[in-house]
């Protein structure tokens, strides 16, 4: 978990048009990718937590419950938006073993189930579950994209001046 991300305590994160506190859950095996989407939700005014699966971000959603609730938060943190790309686990396991992220997600959120949008090829089975599930579920499909790989060839062509400027 050394690439997951906590969320800023600092001020308090409002979303513009109100000033209710909303979380988002990033989920990508790609570091690059998942602080890229942290960084812009959180311009956003959103609060953001990341991991490398579902099951990491909602533990570290448990973290970060746990530190504000000593400062008198109550409730559990339940994202009102999640973002899924390629996690590997949660795509060959239907989210891992029973009870699953999705089942504990609607437990928390009880009639309000989080907005789940998938960016990987390979969610199309999850957005299925999670609508099962009482969700909305937004799926593009997308392609697998090495993005560090991508951005990295970019960069060592500018290097070895291979481009036209």
């Amino acid at each position: 978990m050394e690439d997951a991300a906590l969320p800023a305590t600092g001020g308090p994160a409002m979303r513009r048009g109100g000033n209710r506190v909303r979380w988002a859950l990033v989920a990508d095996r790609s570091p690059l990718l998942r602080e890229g989407l942290r960084l812009y939700l959180e311009t956003l005014g959103w609060r953001v937590v990341a991991g490398g699966t579902m099951d990491e971000g909602l533990a570290l959603l448990a973290r970060g419950h746990l530190a504000l609730f000593d400062r008198g938060t109550p409730g559990p943190l339940v994202p009102d938006l999640i973002v899924m790309g390629e996690t590997g686990p949660e795509r060959r396991e239907a989210c891992g073993p029973w009870p699953t992220a999705f089942d504990r997600l609607a437990a928390m959120r009880g009639a309000v189930r989080p907005v789940l949008l998938s960016i990987a090829a390979a969610n199309r089975d999850l957005t299925v579950r999670a609508r099962d599930r009482g969700f909305e579920a937004i799926h593009i499909d997308m392609p697998p994209l090495n993005l560090e790989e991508l951005l990295l060839g970019c960069v060592r062509r500018i290097e070895r001046g291979e481009v036209r400027g």
